[in-house]
């Protein structure tokens, strides 16, 4: 079954514009079901525009909302202040109950096997991704055993556990074109030689781009 919920967003002075709401939204895979407008104006202030939303998400029957909603609103955030873009890999937000960055790090790796010519479209990719989220989460871990400054334990071995998950979930992926894409992805993590994903600027926070080094001639198909 759905998950239905609530979710408001404020803006001062001017109204959000559905138009600009609804897309960013739906590419999350939520369905807006209904929506409702009023002002509030704080005495001596500018007025504060309230916009609720019943949403409902129709994959959403294993998902508890309450897990999930720190990293849904940073993610519309992050979208309307253009940190991030929006497309079907902001799904993983939702699907794996991870942050922005991490559905732009899929994203990238994506874009990246996109340029290749021979993988198949973005919305496969994103299908892939949304109806096998074990398999996306064990490439996020595995990016993660390879990269991330703060992992404890044996990387390698790591990576060889990680990558035997990785094949023996694929082999429950029906679709051969899904099975291409989540493969691709996961081989790619493999070849990347250095990344910035985990480097931080003088204020601390994530750099505003993703930037990836990949041994080609470590990928077969390349």
């Amino acid at each position: 079954s759905a998950l239905h919920f609530r979710s408001k967003l404020y803006r001062r002075n001017e109204a959000a514009a559905l138009s600009d709401v609804l897309p960013i939204l739906s590419d999350m895979g939520l369905r807006t079901l209904e929506e409702w407008g009023f002002a509030i104006r704080p005495q001596g202030d500018t007025p504060i525009h309230v916009d609720e939303f019943l949403l409902e998400d129709p994959r959403g029957e294993s998902l508890n909302f309450e897990d999930v909603s720190g990293v849904f609103e940073e993610a519309f955030v992050a979208v309307w202040n253009r940190r991030t873009e929006s497309d079907g890999f902001n799904r993983l937000v939702l699907e794996l109950g991870v942050s922005w960055r991490k559905a732009a790090l899929i994203r990238t790796l994506a874009r990246y096997r996109q340029q290749t010519g021979l993988d198949p479209s973005q919305a496969v990719q994103e299908a892939a991704l949304r109806d096998y989220p074990q398999a996306a989460r064990a490439i996020l871990d595995l990016f993660h055993a390879r990269f991330d400054p703060a992992f404890t334990g044996d990387r390698e071995a790591a990576q060889t556990e990680i990558k035997a998950r990785i094949e023996a979930l694929l082999q429950g992926v029906a679709s051969l074109d899904h099975d291409r894409a989540l493969r691709r992805i996961a081989d790619l993590v493999s070849a990347i030689q250095r990344t910035n994903y985990y480097q931080t600027g003088p204020d601390g926070a994530p750099k505003p781009h993703i930037s990836i080094k990949i041994a080609c001639r470590e990928i077969e198909d390349l």
